[in-house]
């Protein structure tokens, strides 16, 4: 085990619902190493962006909050940090990639601008050393041409471009954690590959550490170091990314692996995991397991008690009344 950086110690977060509280991460804990790659992984809607707005304070006041929990950052909880403070932080300790960088990035400016801007504030260069550091950024990045870019509006990008812009913003302050929330879905392979190259490079020359956050299995075994899953808010199953696709334990994360298509695979229709992730209020009705509705190997005690994580063997552990003692 590496030294610490991160550890999500027991967070919940709420959004401010129809009369009740929607729970959309509940009791969540893990841990990331210094220089290691998590991924996070899990069907649409199961917490795994929240958790991470969490983790980056992004969560909007009026809307929602973190209810319970710590977010243990460099041995400090910053979730006692006052917001002012934060934004020391956040931007330059800890930065972000979000999904769609066409709605993230400002229409109004310049690409090179918007990184320009981030390199003056937290590392308080001057604005002729900073636009020079914004150009080396993009060729860090693989931005061809980088001194005529570095003078482009967002739209006149790429998809594929705009993604490395956000690549480059996010590193700009040599961040020590870095959470990529799905920052390949719309691309092509071709350019998702070139992506998960320079986060990797990027990791290995500057010692970032990273939550990594997709849908995608093949990006999982690609790039992580370790694997973490969630479910309706839920984490089900934590493991080494080689242990992870070798010995699944939870019936969801099979489900999950089973669904993947193969080339081998000669049935007519891929897996499917019966029904669906059942809804917010649901969910806080349910005492239980909440996979168990769709689960293929549930039994009657996986209907009134919450299985708690709990490791099986090297750092592999499952939430899973299958495996209690």
């Amino acid at each position: 085990m590496g030294e610490e950086l991160l550890r999500v110690d027991h967070i919940t977060t709420e959004f401010y619902g129809n009369g009740y509280p929607v729970r959309a991460v509940d009791n969540v804990s893990f841990h990331v190493d210094k220089g290691e790659i998590l991924g996070i992984v899990g069907e649409s809607g199961c917490g795994k962006s929240v958790t991470s707005m969490s983790i980056m304070r992004l969560i909007p006041e009026q809307a929602g909050k973190v209810t319970s929990g710590q977010i243990i950052f460099d041995n400090n909880n910053i979730l006692d940090i006052p917001k002012k403070d934060f934004r020391k932080i956040q931007g330059k300790d800890m930065s972000m990639i979000f999904q769609e960088p066409l709605s993230s990035l400002n229409p109004l400016q310049t690409c090179g601008f918007q990184i320009v801007e981030s390199l003056m504030l937290h590392e308080k260069m001057k604005r002729k050393d900073a636009w020079k550091r914004a150009e080396e950024l993009l060729e860090i990045v693989g931005i061809p041409l980088p001194q005529k870019r570095i003078k482009e509006y967002p739209h006149q990008l790429s998809g594929g471009m705009r993604q490395r812009v956000m690549i480059a913003m996010a590193i700009a302050c040599n961040p020590r954690l870095l959470i990529a929330d799905e920052p390949t879905t719309a691309l092509d392979v071709t350019i998702q590959a070139q992506i998960l190259d320079i986060l990797k490079n990027l990791r290995e020359q500057m010692d970032m550490s990273v939550i990594f956050i997709t849908h995608d299995m093949g990006v999982i075994a690609e790039i992580a170091d370790r694997v973490l899953v969630m479910y309706a808010g839920n984490t089900v199953e934590e493991a080494p990314v080689k242990e992870f696709f070798k010995n699944p334990l939870h019936p969801y994360t099979r489900g999950l692996l089973k669904a993947i298509p193969r080339p081998d695979n000669t049935a007519e229709r891929l897996y499917m995991i019966p029904g669906t992730v059942p809804d917010s209020a649901e969910q806080m009705k349910m005492k239980g397991c909440k996979f168990y509705p769709r689960c293929s190997e549930k039994r009657e005690v996986c209907s009134e008690k919450r299985p708690e994580m709990c490791e099986q063997s090297g750092g592999h552990k499952v939430a899973c009344n299958l495996y209690r003692t």
